[in-house]
């Protein structure tokens, strides 16, 4: 269609500036739906399931579940978890740190929990509070939106610096 005001170059221009823009915004919504977890969008991403034998080794969550911090200064256990085992969705946790025998009290945490297999993170903040009992935090909400394999990074500050984590990796089946 050739519009009046313009000349015959110009609206042919107009026309392939057109067909160009529309190629562009399909490619580019054809990239944005490949690089979303899943399948090819966002809806099949959190619907698929998953057979976490096939995938990556993982831990089996029991209570008291520990590791060593990578460091070797401190010792990071589950004490409990709600739901148990982990599962999708908004998680609480029940952490007790410690350094050696001593519970590691009054330290600075924080939790990074990362997909590997879709290279994101959780975008939803978690709240860790001390419950009273030395070395014991509430971490809340711990959010695996997906399922699949999450690796759970538990880090911890002392008052002297000293920096240590550890990496609890949980798989989830659906």
């Amino acid at each position: 269609m050739r519009c009046n005001h313009l000349s015959a170059r110009e609206s042919r221009g107009l026309r392939l500036f057109t067909r160009l823009a529309t190629r562009v915004a399909a490619v580019a919504t054809a990239v944005a739906g490949a690089t979303a977890c899943g399948a090819g969008n966002a809806t099949d991403a959190t619907t698929e399931t998953v057979d976490c034998a096939t995938l990556a080794p993982h831990d089996e969550f029991v209570v008291g579940l520990s590791k060593p911090g990578t460091g070797g200064h401190y010792t990071f256990a589950l004490m409990a978890a709600d739901p148990a085992p982990p599962s999708r969705g908004d998680n609480t946790w029940l952490l007790h740190v410690s350094s050696g025998s001593a519970p590691l009290d009054g330290a600075t945490l924080d939790v990074d929990s990362f997909m590997p297999l879709h290279q994101h993170h959780s975008n939803v903040q978690v709240d860790i509070t001390p419950t009273g009992t030395p070395g014991e935090y509430e971490l809340a909400p711990v959010n695996l939106w997906m399922p699949g394999v999450w690796e759970i990074t538990l880090g911890a500050t002392a008052a002297d610096t000293v920096r240590d984590q550890a990496v609890f990796k949980f798989c989830l089946p659906s």
